[in-house]
């Protein structure tokens, strides 16, 4: 080795650079969360993701940080991942599984490591969650302002139809979460301006997600809030109250009066052709790839349209995905990969109660009983919904990532 090689080896280890690309990781990926709530700013998320992920393989490499995978998560993620990959093999699609295999849950994986990671402390997860909450609410402001001032839409009208990366069906995912956190957070000591700030985030969330009149939507708040309040009496009665006037005086009370409209007709007969190919395809599925199922040169429509009744039949440009994460996951990856995926959530929902039993002081149990109720909003907007895309996969590795960043302060104390 020359001498010139051995001064710039020397000179490099005794440089802060280590020190300023370890700080440089948490804010790339606080950047990549806020910027999760806006559409046609794919580049800069891109930026931040691959740019975190190489510094920490490179940190990691020159064994400058303490990488941890423990989480109670990883057998099970480790499951499900191994046989997702496994299913890539046997798919229809091959190529278009193994390129969803990896943009859809290797690439979350590593955001969820690498987030656990770096947002280790109680005062990390509070940075976190103002970042959600701020990054929600200017979304919300900034989507109604346009929405119904710029393009002048009638107040009556679904608040988002048209929005291509956050569209009105799945808006309710960030805003019932940023919601679900602002509440939880206002029990915290605040100050006055904070307070006032939260006050006017909570307005701007509730409004949007009312104005999409996304049924889903209702049904997911009414149950994550009732978990979250359910042990403050006063809290409680007054969701109520709004609950129900939400439903009387909003545009809601049209959507559920038309419980019989086109959307409903649709979930029931992608329920119906999502078992059928689960009959053909019972084990491995028909492959990881997202978009499988509504490509007619990978599945005969005719033939299985012709196997449900004929008013549950679909015309050709609405056979797409299902519109329930179990029944995808079934209809890609098999009954076993839907086994393995069920065996996350519900190790999830363990971390938890665990948290929310065992937790060393309040912020532990409170924050688990926060995240318990997210989880659980996710899974019932997930259950009518088609989430499997990034913007709503993001939010679900953060739910995860936040549970496991509590469960491992936990076990530190």
């Amino acid at each position: 080795m020359s001498y010139n090689s051995i001064y710039f080896e020397e000179k490099f280890k005794n440089t802060d650079i280590f020190e300023f690309l370890n700080s440089a990781v948490p804010i790339l990926i606080g950047i990549l969360i806020f910027f999760n709530s806006f559409p046609h700013v794919t580049a800069i998320k891109e930026i931040c993701f691959y740019l975190s992920a190489i510094i920490v393989v490179f940190l990691i490499v020159f064994k400058k940080i303490k990488f941890s995978f423990r989480s109670p998560l990883l057998n099970p993620l480790g499951i499900f991942t191994g046989w997702a990959l496994l299913s890539v093999f046997f798919a229809i699609d091959k190529k278009g599984s193994l390129t969803d295999f990896y943009a859809h849950l290797l690439r979350y994986l590593i955001f969820y490591f690498i987030l656990i990671n770096y947002f280790d402390s109680k005062k990390f997860i509070l940075n976190l969650l103002w970042i959600i909450i701020i990054s929600a609410s200017i979304f919300s402001i900034g989507g109604l302002g346009y929405y119904y001032w710029i393009q002048g839409n009638d107040i009556t009208s679904r608040f988002a139809l048209g929005f291509r990366e956050t569209n009105t069906n799945l808006i309710g995912i960030m805003t019932l979460f940023a919601i679900i956190l602002s509440v939880n957070l206002f029990s915290n000591k605040l100050h006055l301006s904070q307070r006032i700030i939260l006050s006017l985030c909570i307005l701007a969330l509730t409004m949007a997600t009312v104005l999409t009149q996304t049924r889903s939507n209702l049904v997911a708040m009414g149950i994550a809030f009732t978990v979250l309040v359910i042990k403050n009496k006063k809290l409680l009665f007054t969701f109520f109250l709004l609950f129900i006037a939400i439903i009387l005086f909003t545009p809601f009370k049209e959507r559920f009066n038309s419980v019989s409209d086109g959307s409903v007709w649709h979930r029931i007969a992608l329920t119906y052709i999502s078992l059928e190919i689960l009959r053909d395809y019972p084990i491995v599925g028909t492959g990881f790839s997202i978009d499988t199922f509504g490509i007619p040169e990978f599945i005969d429509q005719n033939n299985y349209n012709s196997r449900v009744p004929p008013k549950y039949r679909l015309p050709e440009e609405m056979f797409k995905i299902p519109h329930n994460m179990f029944l995808s996951i079934a209809t890609r990856t098999g009954i076993i990969g839907l086994i393995a995926y069920i065996y996350v959530i519900l190790t999830f929902f363990i971390m938890c109660f665990k948290l929310m039993k065992d937790g060393k002081d309040a912020f532990i149990k409170k924050w688990g009983l926060c995240i318990l109720s997210s989880g659980i909003m996710f899974i019932v907007k997930g259950s009518f919904e088609p989430i499997f895309c990034h913007f709503a996969e993001l939010i679900f590795f953060t739910i995860f990532s936040m549970a496991t960043i509590l469960y491992r302060i936990n076990n530190s104390c």
